[in-house]
């Protein structure tokens, strides 16, 4: 098995589902402006979950697929890279915790879900530019590893 060809190929489906992802985050953001409130819900469980398989497709290919052959880093771009992943995960984690509190219907953690409800327009327009911003950047990575 050349895992050199799986690996060219897992960064070209990882450029398309940033593509593909920012296309719907843009749309999600879109409905949520002109209050199609259902399309919008949707949409952010399906960017959230597909982000979620994302990552850990991510973590699996790259840890625990014998002989993988990972990318490998510019000495000059690991910076980059470490600051792409941290911020990745951190606003999938965020995401993931307004998408919950409004999906959960405050049947846990009420404080928490009462919190992040009261504000969920305010984290919503944060997020959603850093969201865009980490796609455009993975997209920007797959580049700089062709």
């Amino acid at each position: 098995i050349n895992m050199q060809f799986y690996t060219q190929y897992f960064l070209i489906v990882a450029a398309i589902w940033g593509v593909v992802a920012m296309t719907l985050l843009l749309t999600a953001w879109g409905c949520a402006h002109q209050r199609y409130c259902e399309w919008h819900r949707r949409l952010m469980l399906f960017l959230t979950i597909g982000a979620w398989l994302f990552i850990i497709g991510y973590m699996k290919f790259r840890y625990y697929v014998p002989d993988s052959a990972t990318p490998v880093i510019p000495r000059h771009l690991i910076l980059w890279f470490a600051i792409h992943g941290t911020m990745g995960m951190l606003l999938l984690i965020s995401v993931t915790l307004v998408v919950w509190s409004r999906v959960s219907q405050g049947r846990w953690f009420c404080n928490l879900h009462q919190h992040l409800n009261r504000r969920h327009i305010l984290y919503g327009r944060i997020l959603v530019v850093l969201w865009t911003l980490t796609h455009i950047v993975g997209i920007v990575n797959y580049w700089l590893l062709s």
